[in-house]
């Protein structure tokens, strides 16, 4: 017979606990945190507090980060590592939870460049990206046929993502789903 590592948790008897919610974070000004480290490669890392787990903003944040820095053409990485060769690396996420998300933005500056110059570059990448905004072709998602996949449905996506290096790919779409089981499968080959 099967016996079940998991303890039994018994819900006691009563009234529900009360949900408490958390009043909106409001920063006042920039708040500039440094730590001096006898590192060969000094790191700057910039947060902004953002709208929680499915609050309207948190989507288009995880999209505005992937387009922002998720490949070689992606403006983040263009400009500070391709194009000035100032940074080794330079990555965007938007961190979501439930009270409140933060948007982080990381870079790793190159031999000889200093944490002031990655700022500065940042922010000027973020300038002309509020004042042009992005161009359909910035925005890449994946549509493909779910039919006769499964597992393999990885493979496909991380073939053609292989494929066309310096892609941003924003997201993949699948049509043709078998139903809820098939679902599954699908998303536990792309988590």
């Amino acid at each position: 017979p099967m016996y079940s590592l998991r303890p039994k948790v018994r819900r006691p008897d009563g009234p529900e606990p009360p949900v408490t919610k958390a009043a909106p974070v409001a920063l006042q000004g920039t708040k500039v945190v440094r730590v001096e480290k006898n590192v060969p490669f000094p790191r700057v890392q910039i947060a902004w507090v953002t709208p929680g787990l499915l609050a309207p903003g948190d989507a288009e944040l995880d999209l505005a980060a992937t387009v922002m820095a998720g490949g070689k053409d992606a403006p983040l990485y263009k400009a500070l590592v391709r194009d000035q060769q100032i940074a080794q690396d330079v990555s965007a996420r938007q961190g979501s939870a439930t009270l409140g998300s933060m948007f982080v933005i990381d870079a790793t500056a190159a031999t000889g460049h200093t944490v002031e110059e990655l700022v500065e570059a940042i922010d000027k990448v973020i300038t002309e990206l509020r004042t042009t905004g992005l161009s359909e072709a910035d925005i890449v998602v994946l549509v493909a046929d779910a039919a006769a996949q499964g597992a393999s449905a990885a493979a496909l996506v991380g073939g053609f993502h292989r494929h066309r290096r310096g892609l941003a790919l924003a997201g993949v779409i699948f049509n043709r789903i078998g139903g809820e089981k098939h679902e599954r499968l699908l998303r536990a080959a792309m988590a």
